[in-house]
């Protein structure tokens, strides 16, 4: 994961916190359970990427030889997408 989970908390509640402040919304639960579920979804949606990242990896890992001399991140990038597209993910 690209962000901490530290991380994730404090852009979370930083987030929640302005869009209070400006009266952009309005919570219909209280103000920690909506933060909990804030966090618990951004979590997921970012263990989702290394979840791909992961399996790409082994992909790779598992292919001949002759294809692990090709430029490894590029072929990581290029397989990458390929899955997130197939599978309809949107990755930043």
């Amino acid at each position: 994961m690209r962000l901490s989970i530290k991380q994730v908390e404090e852009v979370t509640d930083r987030i929640l916190a302005r869009l209070g402040a400006k009266g952009l919304m309005k919570a219909h639960v209280p103000s920690d359970a909506l933060a909990a579920r804030v966090k618990e979804i951004m979590i997921t949606e970012l263990k989702v990427e290394d979840d791909l990242n992961e399996e790409v990896k082994k992909l790779l890992e598992s292919q001949p030889e002759e294809l692990k001399k090709v430029d490894y991140q590029k072929m990581f990038e290029l397989v990458k997408k390929r899955l997130a597209k197939e599978r309809g993910l949107i990755l930043r």
